[in-house]
């Protein structure tokens, strides 16, 4: 498998372009600082260092305020809590024009739903990572993950868990 290593530069260093996923921004927002932390936590701590040049648009950062709100798990978090981080992570997170992301959909030639598990939005972190030309995928959607390594047919990102992403990387 080759992987062309597409790099941007952000005062004056090179910084990974990343695409991250809903369930890996909801691990991040609601991760708490510890001696033991979470690789979710230390992606976010990377990111909001502007160590990482992470990409998204409003596909998931309405996915990721609609899980917030209704999930049982999270919804007991208090308001300001979740607000001010997601505040914070959008701060430091590029995003990607819906109009642009749409159009460039029509023409993308990928869509495996009907071998892989994955649903819709899944497809918008494909789009986003050949749009930005991003090295890597950050998801713990482990379907997306063998859907997007195995059948993607312009494969220039890696899509991969946190977790493999830092030791890949060797971030920490």
């Amino acid at each position: 498998m080759i992987i062309l290593l597409k790099l941007c530069v952000k005062a004056g260093r090179t910084v990974l372009k990343i695409v991250i996923d809903t369930n890996v921004i909801l691990a991040m927002l609601y991760s708490h600082k510890s001696t033991n932390i979470s690789p979710s936590r230390k992606i976010y701590d990377l990111l909001i260092s502007d160590q990482l040049d992470a990409y998204w648009c409003d596909i998931f950062s309405g996915e990721t305020v609609r899980i917030a709100n209704t999930d049982p798990k999270l919804s007991k978090v208090k308001g300001p809590y979740f607000n001010s981080r997601f505040e914070e992570l959008l701060n430091h997170m590029n995003d990607v024009k819906m109009d642009y992301v749409n159009k460039f959909k029509s023409s993308l030639n990928w869509d495996p739903r009907d071998v892989y598990k994955i649903n819709e939005n899944d497809i918008y972190l494909a789009i986003l990572a050949s749009i930005t030309k991003s090295k890597y995928i950050i998801t713990n959607d482990k379907e997306f993950i063998d859907a997007f390594n195995n059948t993607f047919e312009n494969r220039t990102s890696l899509a991969c868990n946190p977790l493999k992403f830092i030791s890949i990387e060797k971030l920490f």
